[in-house]
């Protein structure tokens, strides 16, 4: 299974921060921040949900970020971040029921 990407930057930063959605790496983001993060993104998302998420999808790309450097991303510029999460979440939604599952 080729994973989907979605990457940004910020001016004057050279990292390029890539997001990608992983199902295990939710499941331990949902520990090391305490929450629901499959509840959260029904609706109604928290700022612990967000940034459990965010830091989620930085996992693959970046496994050695930590849960505050989530954090930090989203103040930099919470836009941009939310932004690129939400393509995120949206590219799995689109391929989580194909045809084949109906």
């Amino acid at each position: 299974m080729e994973r989907e990407f979605v990457s940004f930057t910020f001016e004057g930063d050279p990292v390029e921060y890539k997001l990608c959605y992983d199902f295990n790496e939710i499941v331990n983001a949902e520990e090391v921040c305490g929450c629901n993060l499959l509840a959260a993104m029904g609706g109604g998302m928290s700022a612990r949900a967000f940034r459990g998420l965010l830091y989620a999808c930085l996992k693959t790309a970046h496994p050695q970020v930590l849960l505050s450097e989530a954090g930090d991303l989203m103040s930099r510029d919470r836009e941009k971040v939310m932004k690129a999460l939400g393509q995120v979440i949206l590219s799995e939604e689109e391929t989580a029921v194909t045809p084949a599952d109906e």
